[in-house]
């Protein structure tokens, strides 16, 4: 289709503990960890500062989560 692009794409992984899983990923990569108020079941990995944006992994806590098997 003309006229449409991507800006960003994210990844988004269930958990059982969002800032956990945000916090293991951010350190593999090299990345950073952004939270945000009133939201903490939502945890995002970014790029470092001044990297291109166009790519992160987002982290959900969600109550019930059961790991596939």
């Amino acid at each position: 289709m003309a006229g449409i692009a991507a800006r960003k794409i994210i990844v988004a992984f269930d958990c059982t503990d969002a800032l956990e899983l945000a916090e293991f990923y951010a350190l593999m990569l090299g990345w950073r960890v952004r939270t945000r108020d009133g939201h903490p079941q939502w945890v995002e990995v970014l790029p470092p500062e001044g990297e291109p944006a166009g790519f992160a992994l987002a982290c959900q806590t969600v109550p019930d989560f059961r790991a596939p098997t």
